[in-house]
């Protein structure tokens, strides 16, 4: 999992063009430390950077610096099975962090790729899952929202966000089919259709999935 999450974060930021010539000489030192502590805790000050900018709506900035934590743990060698493990799961949240910001920035299309990296480590990440689904609907794929709800509420049957957007979605799914129905049944040119739903369900959930940090 180490090296291919490793590789995962190489593509993605190392690609981009958020780094600047002194950056890469700051980075390229990070890749010859042997010290995998200061490293790790480097990275963890830089996602706590990225949080702060979040909770002021700096949303880019935010970016930038969750950019710069996942470059810092995919510039060092991590050789100790702890030391890996740990950067698994400070990686996988940072990822998950920059959903949260993608999608306050309205880049749906960002966000189901990244929450797709994510499931592809962590396949019963319901946060990634709801995050997907919401991208999607968004992005007018309300099938491929509906297969991540699905799953996402095998998982956790309680939790209301989940169970609220299933809803929505399988209503607009619904609404869709019978629409399509009656347009295929009825003569061209009536304009007939179905009204809007006006059911809306009870949203108390105690869990928020939402773009929200870890």
């Amino acid at each position: 999992m180490y090296d291919k999450l490793r590789g995962e974060l190489s593509r993605i930021f190392l690609e981009g063009d958020n780094l600047v010539e002194d950056d890469d000489f700051w980075l390229d030192l990070i890749s010859d430390t042997m010290d995998s502590r200061k490293v790790l805790d480097l990275a963890k000050e830089m996602k706590e950077k990225g949080n702060s900018c979040f909770k002021e709506r700096k949303f880019e900035n935010a970016l930038e610096m969750y950019g710069y934590a996942e470059t810092i743990l995919a510039r060092f060698q991590f050789e100790d099975e702890i030391d890996r493990t740990e950067f698994c799961e400070l990686a996988i949240c940072i990822l998950l962090n920059s959903t949260a910001c993608f999608t306050k920035l309205n880049k749906f299309e960002r966000v189901g790729q990244v929450c797709s990296i994510v499931l592809e480590f962590q396949p019963n990440n319901v946060k990634a899952m709801y995050r997907r689904a919401m991208a999607a609907v968004e992005l007018g794929k309300h099938d491929w929202a509906y297969w991540d709800l699905v799953v996402a509420s095998e998982i956790n049957p309680n939790n209301q966000e989940i169970v609220k957007l299933l809803g929505e979605v399988k209503d607009f799914i619904n609404r869709k089919k019978a629409k399509d129905q009656i347009q295929n049944d009825c003569p061209k040119g009536l304009g007939l259709g179905l009204p809007q739903s006006t059911k809306k369900s009870k949203d108390d959930s105690k869990t928020e999935l939402s773009p929200s940090l870890i």
